[in-house]
């Protein structure tokens, strides 16, 4: 007798674009063609995914725009011209990123290496020394102080610094 196995579709999950500084276009254009690949979707359907997940600043350029957009290719060239300053985004949030009130030490400087990260995914690099100087200077006062006397060479020994 043969079994049958029944497996569960898996749930798609695509976030909606609003345009807000913060929504890395990048990021979810980069999601969307993960999806059409894994999913065997073509470019039109794929552009239709992408309109349907569009709110607020991204609507209201998607409505003004949508006799230009009439293919998969020309939604992404004109999306990145409108939307495209993932590396300036991301430069903003790491140059304002400091330590919450009740954050710990591995939260904030695993959500700052998050950053670098990205960064680095846009073909950049953040010099050691300058994830040191940003580390710390975002970090709480008293903490701080106690990392800047050790003078830390390098990200890792700062947050060793900073943990301890």
């Amino acid at each position: 007798m043969a079994t049958t196995h029944v497996f569960a579709a898996p749930t798609l999950h695509i976030e909606k674009f609003q345009g807000l500084p913060g929504d890395y276009p990048q990021v979810w254009l980069d999601g969307l063609n993960d999806n059409a690949e894994l999913y065997h979707w073509d470019d039109s359907y794929t552009l239709k995914l992408a309109r349907a997940h569009m709110a607020g600043t991204a609507y209201t350029w998607l409505s003004a725009n949508r006799r230009k957009l009439t293919n998969w290719d020309s939604f992404e060239q004109l999306f990145l011209e409108r939307f495209g300053d993932d590396d300036v985004a991301t430069a903003a949030l790491i140059s304002t990123r400091s330590q919450y009130r009740d954050e710990s030490v591995n939260d904030y400087s695993d959500s700052l290496q998050a950053l670098f990260d990205r960064v680095e995914s846009y073909g950049e690099i953040v010099p050691t020394s300058l994830q040191v100087v940003l580390f710390t200077r975002g970090l709480r006062p008293d903490i701080k102080e106690k990392v800047l006397a050790r003078r830390p060479q390098n990200l890792q020994a700062a947050i060793s610094e900073a943990v301890s």
